[in-house]
């Protein structure tokens, strides 16, 4: 994949090559395409890149009513589920929590060795 800011577009080949550094573009470019996907966004349209989270009961709820609370967990998402929200929230340069109703999310390494609570309220 070639770099896509065009401040340096290309240069980053030329100089290996000119070290005598064997180089080739597009081995594993779909991986490489998905690694840089926000640097290659903000890059080409100085936006942030956006991924949006959300979980919904069947019948559309965000969470589940008090009397159900009473009877089990709190939980609507599976523990896969919560696991991949963790990589995504360990990905991501900020997060944003629409509600001060929310206790702050707690942002946790994959490996669960560091954790911190992040939080940001507007109203």
């Amino acid at each position: 994949m070639q770099d896509p800011n065009p401040a340096t577009s290309g240069r980053g080949f030329e100089r290996l090559r000119a070290a005598d550094i064997e180089t080739a573009c597009g081995v594993l470019e779909d991986d490489a395409r998905r690694l840089n996907e926000a640097f290659a966004c903000w890059i080409r349209t100085k936006m942030p890149f956006v991924t949006l989270k959300s979980a919904l009961t069947l019948d559309g709820q965000l969470a589940l009513s008090k009397s159900q609370q009473r009877k089990r967990r709190n939980w609507i998402t599976s523990e896969e589920s919560r696991a991949e929200v963790q990589r995504m929230r360990h990905a991501s340069d900020a997060l944003l929590t629409a509600s001060a109703q929310f206790s702050p999310m707690i942002l946790c390494s994959p490996t669960a060795a560091a954790c911190r609570a992040a939080s940001a309220f507007f109203a």
